[in-house]
């Protein structure tokens, strides 16, 4: 056992180097139970995790274990001002967090399924472990299985254990789906989530089968490698703000273990509970630990002058608890924020923070960081979301380069790369990596009106949104199975085949000659009903399909998008699109074709109308093009091999709502919800040396109810990830 992980047990001596897996070093729960066969791969299982009696029970706890010293152990705590420290066998040793965010929504489960499997567990910890991660943070109660084995990873690799900061899940509804509005409706459902949570780590709580929540009965005592706790979640400023009015006599809070001299109704409500979590380990378990509230940008405690309190939300409330004073609480106290460079808009605008540069370049980031540690300076600061998408479409901007999406993979891990030096390099205590894998349930604002309904993003992965797609692991589908559309003897064109899978609509030609780099082809989409759509190409020829979308590839290294002018949805979200713009496809003959765009903004001005921030668009519709010999991108669009040309468009941008059940966009502006029509299937046409090739029939396919099988495949990012957490030192 490396003495670096050692806890303060004055029971137990100090072996360096052991690895003997003993009932003392486990603690209460013993060893790790012996695991079942491998769960099926994602998309297999129905069942999310083996019952409780399914797992063999460890093996009885030594007495030993439980004879604490008569003082509170504390293996790690947050009283230094920049960094977490551990307990080494003789002293506190800085800390550093290179962390990791862990969701489980695997393909075809909402997050509440929690449906990682125990073999999945065991690959993603090893990995972890390979590539330097030394932290790990969950947000709520996962099943046994996760305990068990995490326990069996980090005690079977000495000097690279894994350590947890454990969630506690603050409810957005009660259980009738009542939304709160205020933090005190939310207090019983909290407070059983704080002890589950605790009693989980002890290996010491049995809870009810039950639907959206993990349960079962948690036998291993992980505690000795649970670092601190992080409770909440980003707490909208509605929420802070009604509590704050609801309960305005609330002002200070003087609790067991800490004490909060001066504050909000909401402050006062979330001390009151870091306060219980203490206590409860505390009487329990004697151990202390460090504890931190869950926060993010919005919440902050720094004043923001770009963002006008008339024109958004995200600086009208604060939770601030940097004036907590530690009574008896040894373990301390530490800031967490999600934070990133693109969101919220301040992040970008704010002029201090446009002019900080790293070794890159520009960098808003370092602004912000710099700033929000000015503040934190007496205490540790993690923070404890930060990453960049690989998703087609990007949400919103920043000056660094580092956008809400847009990015490749492999761009990606670059970025993330950038992100984590920016942590150490500005004070941060550390930061946990958003996120392990992709997850197709997640929503992402840009999204929400272009795709629905939202309990069926399970079934496909949309990777036009962002959120869908942070993991450093994402989750493949099979190669594409081939349909012949139509076939010729003559002509440019002499072979059109169609495919569909759960991220695209691809197409696949075979042209008569090689396909020169620049040569003008134009492929129309008829995505539905034939009597609707533009039959004029962009290239002003007449086809025999009507189609509601072009896409043109006569610019080298490049393709566009096109979209006829009734279906085009950009502005959807924002309320901005003209009245020309009636998101359904439209009988025309000839009208303008419009490039396909996001709108990530509209025009603002400061909270003192000196300064001005313009409308934004992303053109989503520039796709990338390449040659088969050209390095690939996950963000290729065409890709042309000699006289083959494939062609793959995300489902989204051809205004398919939800590909699963072949629903596409057909709404009516006049009424408050959105519509969709289910298609026949998808016609095509390619315009090339100067004739029309039409695919006749339409291509179809069968909807699904389930996600399709899938392979867990590593993006080339990861490797830019394992160089930035080598790079910095875990004892600074």
């Amino acid at each position: 056992m490396n003495k670096h992980l050692s806890l303060l047990l004055a029971s137990i001596s100090l072996l360096a180097g052991c690895q003997v897996v003993d009932n003392a070093l486990i603690g209460v729960g013993g060893r790790p139970s012996i695991s079942p066969p491998p769960s099926p791969a994602p998309g297999q299982s129905t069942e999310p995790t083996p019952a409780p009696g399914q797992v063999p029970a460890p093996p009885p706890t030594s007495s030993a274990a439980l004879d604490y010293p008569a003082t509170h152990p504390v293996p790690f705590t947050a009283r230094h001002n920049t960094y977490l420290q551990r307990w080494n066998g003789t002293a506190y040793e800085n800390f550093y967090l290179k962390g990791m965010n862990l969701g489980v929504g695997l393909p075809g489960t909402q997050a509440g399924d929690l449906a990682a499997s125990r073999e999945q567990y065991a690959r993603w910890f090893k990995r972890m472990g390979e590539i330097g991660v030394n932290s790990l943070r969950i947000y709520t109660l996962h099943f046994p299985h996760f305990y068990e084995e995490l326990a069996r990873y980090n005690a079977s690799h000495p000097g690279k254990e894994i350590y947890l900061f454990h969630g506690v899940w603050l409810d957005e509804e009660d259980e009738s789906g009542r939304v709160h509005t205020d933090l005190h409706q939310a207090t019983t459902g909290f407070e059983r989530n704080l002890r589950d949570a605790v009693d989980a780590v002890h290996g010491k709580l049995t809870v009810g089968q039950r639907a959206g929540r993990a349960w079962g009965t948690y036998r291993t005592n992980l505690s000795r490698w649970v670092a601190g706790w992080v409770i909440g979640r980003e707490i909208i400023p509605d929420e802070i703000l009604e509590t704050n009015r609801l309960h305005a006599e609330k002002r200070s809070f003087d609790g067991k273990h800490i004490r909060l001299p001066q504050g909000n109704a909401s402050e006062v409500w979330l001390s009151q509970h870091v306060d219980l979590l203490i206590d409860y380990e505390r009487s329990k378990y004697r151990v202390d630990r460090p504890i931190s509230v869950s926060s993010w940008p919005t919440l902050d405690p720094l004043d923001h002058p770009t963002e006008n309190p008339i024109e958004t939300s995200e600086d009208v409330a604060a939770v601030d608890l940097a004036q907590l004073e530690l009574k008896d609480a040894p373990g301390g106290y530490f800031a967490s924020f999600h934070a990133y460079p693109y969101y919220p808009d301040f992040i970008v605008n704010e002029p201090a923070y446009q002019s900080e540069r790293d070794r890159e370049g520009l960098n808003n980031y370092v602004g912000y960081l710099k700033a929000l540690k000015r503040h934190y300076k007496d205490i540790p600061l993690v923070i404890a979301e930060y990453g960049a998408p690989s998703s087609w479409g990007n949400a919103h901007y920043s000056p660094s380069g580092i956008h809400h999406g847009g990015h490749d993979e492999r761009q990606q891990g670059q970025h993330n790369a950038r992100m984590t030096h920016n942590l150490y390099e500005s004070g941060m205590a550390g930061g946990m990596l958003f996120a392990w894998i992709d997850e197709w349930w997640k929503r992402t604002w840009i999204v929400d009106e272009l795709t629905f309904p939202r309990d069926r993003y399970r079934l496909w992965n949309n990777l036009t949104s962002p959120e869908e797609n942070f993991g450093l692991i994402a989750f493949d589908t099979a190669a594409p199975q081939w349909r012949p559309l139509r076939q010729a003897s003559q002509g440019p064109v002499r072979n059109l085949e169609a495919a569909a899978d759960a991220k695209y609509f691809r197409l696949r030609l075979s042209l008569d000659q090689a396909y020169q780099s620049g040569e003008r082809m134009v492929i129309g989409f008829d995505t539905y009903d034939d009597a609707l759509g533009d039959p004029v190409l962009p290239t002003r020829r007449r086809s025999a399909h009507r189609h509601e979308f072009a896409l043109d590839l006569s610019l080298p290294g490049q393709a566009q998008l096109y979209v006829t002018q009734p279906y085009d949805l950009v502005g959807i979200w924002h309320g901005t699109s003209g009245p020309e713009q009636i998101y359904q496809s439209k009988a025309v003959d000839g009208a303008p074709w419009q490039p396909v765009r996001w709108q990530n903004d509209q025009p603002r001005t400061s909270r003192d109308g000196t300064l001005e921030f313009p409308i934004k668009f992303f053109d989503i519709g520039k796709l990338r093009s390449r040659k088969a010999t050209d390095p690939a991108t996950s963000l290729d669009a065409v890709i042309v091999n000699d006289r083959e040309i494939e062609v793959r468009i995300p489902w989204a941008l051809l205004n398919f709502v939800d590909p699963s059940t072949l629903s596409v966009m057909h709404d009516n502006r006049a009424t408050r919800g959105r519509e969709k029509v289910v298609t026949a299937g998808i016609a095509v046409s390619v315009d090339y040396r100067n004739q029309i090739f039409d695919s006749g029939s339409r291509f179809s396919w069968s909807p699904w109810q389930f996600a399709p099988l899938v392979t867990e495949r590593e993006k080339p990012g990861i490797q830019a990830m394992q160089q930035a957490f080598g790079s910095i030192p875990s004892r600074p």
